[in-house]
């Protein structure tokens, strides 16, 4: 039971968002005092109407505190580095990445721990109505206590840490390594299904390793369980993928790197040394160069470690980066099916003809053609089952 009448002892944290108000009470002196308190919105109402009904309906609202927290949990958040920030320019940053309202104040939380500033808007009418109750009140984006809380936490152990705050319309997801932030980001989801494709899609253009990196869940979700089993479900998949496919791929190629080795060795002794170099050598060098080169291929496009110029990203925003990937994986795919197709048609031209010194037909070195254009569907596949978990 909260004394009330010590009020001004205690801290008043509000927690706004679109799917309800949360309060919490904090007794500094009793570490283990806290009271918590939820409400639900109208949606058919404002932001700040329904704040004037919870004001008017809860009687602990109208005590004074010694301090007041406000936090706002919305995506209309700016992060950019402490270095670069000027207070005259937070309006022109933070609109520069959001859709300007005519009714919002722009703010801003400095996080010198973390080198970053998180710029924030927040409507005015209801930035004025908390005013004018708490006029010392102290405005944050929800964020901003978060990445400092995660921070502190990420530093423990060597491995990446991934932490995702499920609200029930988005999910916050925020990337740390060694207490370094490395991405900060809500996004707007309801479904289960939505918030595995931004959870893996962050996870793997942030290059987090399965085994050794970790995935934290915090906040409200009815469907954990659901949300948990398909993310099992997908790391499973993905696992089965690599170990069995590209497995026997990758151990192909180092057979056929070792034993193309070997030949050119006995080539080179042959040839200036014994005076007499094996008609088959050649031949069958190139016909194992051919297939360890485009099998191999089909290794890199998976890992996604292929050559690429990336000096235009930093300058491109998420839409038109993730344009550019859905582009490139279409790019690619017709590739692949170009390379099945022709390959089957080059096979059934060179069946009759044969390898000169090896007596072995065309047609098996133009069949790494449509077994690579498969891997390379395959490789795409494994991709996206990493980013979206299809």
């Amino acid at each position: 039971m909260i004394d009330f009448t010590k009020s001004k002892q205690y801290t008043l944290s509000i927690r706004l968002s679109t799917d309800g108000f949360s309060f919490s009470i904090y007794n500094p002196i009793n570490d283990n005092s806290q009271s918590l308190f939820e409400k639900e919105v109208d949606t058919s109402l404002s932001l700040t109407a329904n704040l004037k009904n919870v004001f008017h309906e809860s009687d602990f609202l109208s005590y004074s505190y010694k301090r007041v927290n406000i936090m706002i949990a919305s995506k209309r958040f700016t992060m950019i580095p402490l270095e670069l920030f000027e207070e005259e320019q937070a309006e022109l940053l933070f609109y520069h990445n959001h859709q300007k309202r005519e009714n919002e104040i722009v703010m801003y939380n400095i996080l010198k721990k973390n080198n970053v500033v998180i710029i924030f808007g927040i409507d005015k009418s209801t930035y004025t109505f908390l005013n004018e109750q708490y006029p010392e009140a102290r405005f944050y984006s929800q964020s901003t206590p978060l990445i400092e809380y995660f921070s502190i936490k990420s530093r423990l152990g060597n491995s990446k840490k991934m932490y995702a705050s499920v609200r029930k319309d988005a999910i916050d997801i925020y990337c740390f390594e060694r207490g370094q932030l490395l991405l900060a980001n809500s996004f707007e989801c309801m479904q289960t299904e939505d918030r595995i494709y931004y959870l893996l899609y962050v996870w793997k253009q942030l290059e987090f390793n399965q085994e050794r990196d970790e995935l934290h869940l915090t906040g409200t979700l009815s469907d954990k369980e659901t949300l948990m089993n398909e993310l099992k479900k997908f790391k499973k998949l993905w696992e089965s993928v690599d170990r069995v496919v590209f497995g026997i791929v990758k151990h192909i190629c180092v057979l056929m790197l070792g034993a193309l080795v070997a030949i050119v060795f006995y080539i080179f002794v042959g040839r200036y040394f014994i005076h007499k170099s094996p008609m088959w050598g050649e031949p069958m060098s190139l016909f194992l160069l051919t297939w360890m080169s485009i099998l191999g291929s089909s290794l890199v496009l998976r890992t996604d470690e292929h050559l690429k110029v990336t000096m235009f990203d930093e300058k491109m925003g998420k839409g038109a980066l993730l344009v550019t990937d859905l582009l490139a994986t279409a790019c690619i795919f017709a590739f692949a099916v170009f390379m099945f197709v022709y390959g089957r048609q080059l096979m059934q031209q060179a069946r009759t003809n044969t390898m000169a010194g090896v007596n072995i037909p065309y047609a098996w070195m133009y069949l790494s053609l449509p077994v690579t254009g498969v891997l390379y569907i395959l490789a795409l596949i494994t991709q996206w089952t990493r980013r979206i978990g299809e």
